[in-house]
């Protein structure tokens, strides 16, 4: 049965009902400051050499969320942290620098993230976790239905999952909820969870006795999270795949609910809009007709992920205005189409292959 469930997509087996997706979006508005962080950054990402990767992986920590930027850069001491080596060089460079434009860019990424790390980590810091933190609010009310966010939703006990992408950041906000949300039962991984605690953790959320699941890339693949249906992404995945691989932890056989819902929780930023967007009008949409694994498969003989990376990249650097990245996303759904033709053509040779010879 499991080579079956492998080989055949969801269109090939009408007779098992699996759950529909309802996937929406929030963007949290940045302050003044972080707008003007978020440019500084990109001005920085344009530099060449050591700068300009440099950037790069700060603009993709400040995606993330703005929090774990800051813990990056500021919160461990020891001079081996890759996060201190940066600042300092960083400290050294916006000394250096002659360019004025990239001068002051280097000083307000120092200023925002050194003010920011001075008044602590807290949910006041970050649109985004705000609006987490209003999402959980209005799902447990009792007394209204939902409004916003989770306008589809009812009030009601059903857990949820929120996927982080690293583990600083899953820490940053399993923390962060427990002390906004004491009444409520917030749990998460942890780096230094053993194998009989993950299997403990994993049944206490599958039988009710969590609230919240916390849960970071390194959990996005092999963990059955069906008994919750509500899924909450603090990041936009620049990979397709990362992001279905998250998605599949609710939407799979064994969900007994007919709908899970995903919420990608994203800052309001011209490169995250473009992102989603191309996701929802060109990529996702082969979800209703193949299965998970069918369609990271898709993904990765069509090189969806490659293409998406430099079309993020090419949104950053300003190389691409609107209408050339949907031309960009309609390109990459034109190869995933065959990609897919191809995939099913493999099929039904197989399944020819398969066919006993004739006995005359």
């Amino acid at each position: 049965m499991s080579q079956v469930m492998i080989r055949h997509t969801r269109g090939d087996v009408p007779s098992i009902q699996f759950p529909k997706r309802n996937a929406v979006e929030h963007f949290a508005p940045l302050h003044d400051a972080d707008e003007r962080l978020e440019e500084c950054l990109r001005i920085l990402a344009k530099e060449s050499g050591k700068t300009g990767r440099i950037a790069k992986l700060l603009y993709k920590k400040f995606r993330q969320s703005i929090l774990e930027l800051v813990s990056y850069l500021y919160e461990r001491e020891s001079s081996d942290d890759p996060g201190r080596e940066t600042l300092r060089y960083l400290r050294r460079k916006s000394k250096e620098r002659a360019l004025v434009a990239t001068k002051a860019a280097f000083e307000w990424l120092l200023h925002r993230t050194g003010a920011i790390w001075k008044l602590g980590l807290s949910p006041e810091q970050d649109p985004k976790l705000q609006a987490l933190i209003h999402v959980l609010g209005e799902h447990w009310k009792k007394h209204e239905s939902t409004k916003g966010i989770l306008e589809f939703l009812q009030p009601s006990e059903l857990p949820v999952i929120v996927f982080t992408a690293e583990n600083s950041g899953r820490d940053i906000i399993a923390a962060q909820l427990r002390r906004h949300f004491p009444e409520q039962r917030i749990e998460g991984f942890t780096d230094n969870m053993k194998g009989p605690q993950r299997k403990e953790l994993l049944a206490n959320f599958n039988e009710g006795r969590v609230d919240v699941l916390v849960c970071a890339t390194s959990q996005s693949r092999g963990l059955n999270l069906q008994y919750g249906s509500i899924l909450i992404n603090m990041d936009l995945p620049v990979s397709p795949v990362e992001l279905e691989q998250r998605i599949g932890r609710v939407q799979r056989l064994g969900q007994d609910k007919p709908i899970v819902h995903i919420v990608n929780i994203m800052y309001e930023i011209e490169s995250e809009r473009w992102l989603w967007e191309g996701y929802k009008e060109y990529l996702m949409m082969f979800q209703e007709v193949l299965g998970d694994t069918d369609l990271i498969s898709i993904f990765t003989a069509s090189d969806t992920p490659k293409r998406v990376e430099e079309i993020y990249q090419s949104i950053i650097s300003g190389e691409l205005n609107h209408q050339q990245t949907k031309l960009k996303f309609k390109e990459a759904a034109e190869e995933m189409k065959r990609a897919v033709e191809s995939h099913r053509q493999s099929l039904r040779r197989e399944s020819d292959d398969d066919e006993p010879p004739v006995i005359p």
